[in-house]
């Protein structure tokens, strides 16, 4: 029983050692 406003963001986070600094690609599934 899946409600059609149950779409959750899924982030992912990738650090980066080379410039110290963590970057978040969040993307929206259609569940």
């Amino acid at each position: 029983m899946w409600s059609p406003r149950r779409n959750l963001p899924i982030c992912t986070v990738e650090i980066n050692l080379r410039i110290s600094e963590t970057t978040a690609y969040c993307k929206i599934v259609l569940g």
